[in-house]
């Protein structure tokens, strides 16, 4: 005869069987919150480098808007740089047209002067002019030989 036939284990088999069957849920429950923690972890992370990329490409934006206001302006400044000196030049040309720089009366002469000193301060370019010509004349120097320094006389 079989001898487990009809035989029962007992409590201390049943107790053990459940208390393993609780421990493995245990572990189950463990290894899912911590996936869990993981996959959150994941997000976030996810999360704040896209709000890095997002922050980086506003700032972007924000500094080629910010150049392209600089450059229109500077456009705008040039344009009136250019006007102002067109106007002198056609002021000049009627003056010639009646006699000449010789018969302009000296506040003509100072408002044209002011005019062309105001279309240099508001000319964006003025301050490259004004380093161009002092490195050639600088180069003008160092290549004759004569001292580069202005306050010195030959």
């Amino acid at each position: 005869m079989d001898r487990h036939k009809g035989v029962h284990f007992g409590p201390s088999l049943t107790l053990r069987a459940i208390a393993l069957a609780v421990k493995l849920q245990r572990e189950e429950d463990e290894r899912k919150r911590i996936a869990a923690l993981e996959e959150a972890e994941r997000r976030r992370i996810a999360a704040q480098e896209e709000e890095r990329r997002r922050w980086a490409r506003q700032q972007h934006e924000r500094e080629e808007q910010a150049r392209e206001q600089k450059l229109l302006g500077e456009l705008e400044r040039w344009r009136l740089a250019r006007d102002i000196r067109e106007y002198v030049n056609d002021t000049l040309d009627v003056v010639n047209e009646h006699g000449g720089v010789a018969g302009m009366s000296l506040s003509l002469r100072w408002k044209l002067a002011w005019t062309l000193r105001y279309a240099r301060s508001v000319d964006p370019r003025t301050p490259l002019k004004e380093e161009l010509r002092r490195i050639a004349a600088q180069a003008a120097t160092e290549g004759s030989g004569k001292p580069n320094h202005p306050a010195v006389a030959d």
